[in-house]
């Protein structure tokens, strides 16, 4: 007596990758990897910016990272998320250089 074989199925549950606490700046033109600024330095300028701002200390900024293009990643403390600093973008991107921001957006949800 055969036992025919029954198909295997496989699901696979795909999770969006977004994560609310990055605020990617996209500067016009990019920054080069040879030019990028310590992220250590960066997030330590981007607090003292906020705090002569005025900005209460749980918005701050936990964690500077560059993307593969060259884009500085803004990680807010986990009290905080990207959109708290939006409004801060244009001054922030200027710690990094003086060229164009062309965008400051938090990390959106891709698969």
């Amino acid at each position: 007596m055969s036992n025919p074989k029954q198909p295997i199925v496989v699901t696979t549950t795909t999770k969006p990758k977004a994560n609310p606490h990055c605020l990617i700046l996209q500067l016009n033109p990019p920054i080069l990897e040879t030019e990028h600024k310590n992220a250590d330095i960066a997030q330590k300028e981007i607090n003292r910016l906020l705090d002569a701002l005025e900005v209460p200390m749980y918005f701050w900024v936990m964690a500077v990272n560059w993307s593969r293009n060259g884009n500085p990643i803004i990680t807010t403390m986990a009290s905080g998320t990207a959109e708290d600093l939006l409004a801060y973008s244009k001054k922030i991107g200027k710690i990094f250089t003086g060229n164009t921001l062309v965008s400051a957006l938090p990390d959106i949800e891709y698969f």
